[in-house]
């Protein structure tokens, strides 16, 4: 089983240091902005074109989400 955590917040509000303390106390891996450096990577990708699709992907799952799509019977 694979456990997420996602924290979102504003810049300067405290939430990096927030997951670094949460990701330290569970002795977890935190993912922050060099998970879109690592995908980059692996995909082959320029991180500026890997940061720009992750930008727009939060954008796509809300359009699904509001068109009524729901992704997770398809996760594996």
């Amino acid at each position: 089983m694979i456990r997420v955590i996602t924290i979102t917040h504003q810049c300067g509000s405290g939430g990096t240091r927030l997951a670094s303390l949460v990701a330290r106390k569970f002795g977890w891996e935190l993912l922050d902005h060099h998970l879109v450096d690592r995908i980059a990577r692996i995909a082959g990708l320029d991180v500026a074109t890997a940061a720009q699709l992750d930008a727009q992907a939060a954008r796509w799952w809300r359009v699904l989400r509001h068109a009524g799509v729901h992704m997770y019977p398809l996760a594996g």
